[in-house]
């Protein structure tokens, strides 16, 4: 993928890899082996917006393969592509920014990747650019986006629950809890600016199962005199301050007889 001389024979260039790839996605894998991802990301960096959608719109489709070669599956874990892509929402180039909203969705593979993203700002930039994009496309690209970060809060809050519920009385946790409590309860955070988002707190909390999250929110108490142990202190006060963050947005839209045995809880602590 090095540059041609003129930008409309590199187009020409990546278009047609794009239109082989739609046939064979294992191609992006190829290409990446040959020539190295920072090599792809650096020709990203250094173009103007309409090259950068047309090499996002071949990752786009190189990453579409239901069953990714084992140098794709490598792209979709790259931080630097993600971190890259979430920067490029911001560009004014209208399908650059849909292409990259596409693939931040197409990279938000498992927890490790939602955290990243969370910690790159990813949800200040979605509702940056909801807020301000005006175009049709664009604005269902991020929309989409937005669907796809909501779909991952009811499986975040089994997750936590299930830890949770595995450790329960726990002064100890064995080292294997321990590394999986760190490994779940480390994405709780995601729960967290899901809710406080401007554009998506309304719809994150109606995805929200406000009876488990009382459950959740039940075993505050062990947690925090030691009944429960978490394996960490610095997990532990991280997760006790993202659970009561989340309980003072969430008290008001659970029903009295979930709420007032929570008020008790929370009072005490």
């Amino acid at each position: 993928m090095k540059q041609p001389a003129t930008d409309s024979a590199y187009i020409t260039y990546v278009r047609a890899l794009t239109n082989m790839t739609i046939h064979s996605p294992a191609l992006l894998g190829h290409v990446v082996s040959k020539i190295g991802l920072v090599n792809v990301l650096d020709n990203i960096n250094k173009s103007q917006a309409y090259i950068q959608k047309e090499i996002i719109n071949f990752l786009l489709h190189g990453l579409s393969a239901s069953k990714p070669t084992a140098t794709c599956k490598r792209v979709l874990s790259d931080k630097a592509l993600l971190q890259q892509a979430i920067g490029l929402m911001g560009n004014n180039h209208s399908t650059c920014k849909s292409f990259s909203a596409l693939l931040v969705s197409r990279l938000l593979v498992g927890n490790e990747a939602l955290i990243a993203a969370c910690n790159m700002k990813l949800i200040q930039v979605l509702d940056r650019e909801l807020k301000k994009t005006t175009e049709d496309y664009a604005n269902k690209c991020l929309s989409f986006l937005s669907k796809t970060l909501l779909s991952f809060l009811p499986e975040l809050l089994d997750q936590v629950e299930s830890v949770l519920k595995r450790v329960e009385n726990r002064r100890n946790p064995n080292s294997a809890q321990a590394k999986e409590l760190n490994t779940v309860l480390s994405s709780l955070p995601i729960v967290l600016h899901l809710m406080t988002s401007r554009a998506l707190s309304h719809h994150a909390l109606a995805a929200v199962n406000m009876e488990q999250l009382a459950d959740i929110l039940r075993m505050v108490p062990g947690i925090q005199n030691g009944d429960t142990g978490l394996g960490s202190l610095s997990l532990l006060d991280e997760t006790l301050s993202t659970l009561f963050s989340i309980s003072e947005i969430c008290l008001p839209h659970m029903l009295p007889e979930q709420t007032i045995p929570l008020l008790g809880i929370l009072c005490r602590c």
